[in-house]
């Protein structure tokens, strides 16, 4: 499986990169083969459909476009099979976590982002509706193209401030919904901690009174919290980013299924074949049999 990260689009060599920490893409066309194989998306995407339509598959759900949309999510999304139309053209931001993380905490809406993009709702703003958010594509286009100068990143730091904006007040519009603001609380500051901890690269999963211990609360504490915050037990987000991360890494052939309970800090691959089948309801070899 192809990866499209910040670094890898430097060596696809897309038109407009900045410092490695975000990336325009202006059709998926300047990525080769991006639409005919599986790609894990290790970024925070931003997509604006000017033109045409397109259908893509995104963790395993059908996903329509059509001129207007909207779209934004999280980063490890795995990206399958994708169709578009001739005179299809998008406008496209990727933004490394830790960016966007930064972008988030300018606006005071921290990690409120990450669970509005978790859905993956596409929203029609229509062109009209898109109109300023892509006036501020182009500007943040051309700055990232400048010279560096003492303020560029304080620019392009303020260009992104503005989108987001945008963007919510368009998902707010859509949606008949407010996002909630930053807050300070215990509880939702945990749960933000949580989240980043299983969204680090590489990250070796652990059980719910790990975490707990690596959070410096009580295991009963940090699971109610995460029940409040995301309507979902400590166990059950762990159980999902493992299954994830399993699934991604089994569609590589060359990595072998004890590699991979390894990696995923099984004790052994007995073990992790049970966990497996018990979510998935089939092996791991099936599995990946089927998606090979």
């Amino acid at each position: 499986m192809d990866n499209l990260n910040i670094r890898n689009v430097v060596e696809k060599q897309v038109t407009t990169i900045y410092n490695e920490k975000i990336a325009l893409i202006n059709n998926l066309g300047d990525l080769e083969n991006v639409a005919k194989q599986q790609v894990l998306v290790e970024a925070f995407v931003f997509v604006m459909i000017v033109r045409g339509q397109a259908q893509a598959q995104i963790e395993g759900k059908t996903i329509k476009f059509r001129e207007g949309d909207i779209f934004a999510s999280t980063p490890r999304q795995v990206l399958e099979a994708s169709m578009f139309s001739i005179d299809f053209e998008m406008k496209t931001i990727l933004i490394t976590p830790e960016y966007a993380e930064q972008i988030a905490n300018m606006v005071k809406l921290d990690w409120s982002i990450s669970i509005m993009f978790a859905h993956r709702d596409v929203i029609h703003a229509g062109i009209e509706g898109m109109h300023s958010l892509l006036i501020m594509y182009d500007l943040l286009q051309y700055k990232l193209q400048t010279p560096d100068t003492p303020n560029k990143q304080n620019e392009l730091d303020s260009l992104l401030c503005f989108i987001a904006y945008e963007m919510f007040d368009l998902h707010i519009a859509a949606t008949g919904s407010d996002l909630p603001q930053q807050t300070f609380s215990s509880a939702e500051n945990l749960f933000q901690r949580f989240i980043k901890l299983l969204n680090k690269q590489n990250h070796k999963y652990m059980s719910v009174n790990e975490y707990a211990e690596e959070l410096n609360v009580t295991p009963k504490y940090f699971s109610s919290v995460c029940k409040r915050v995301s309507g979902k037990t400590a166990s059950e987000i762990i159980d999902e980013e493992v299954i994830k991360s399993a699934k991604i890494m089994m569609r590589d052939n060359s990595v072998s299924i004890k590699q991979i309970a390894d990696t995923l800090n099984f004790t052994n691959q007995s073990h992790f074949g049970t966990f497996f089948r018990r979510h998935v309801g089939m092996s791991p070899q099936q599995f990946r049999q089927r998606n090979l």
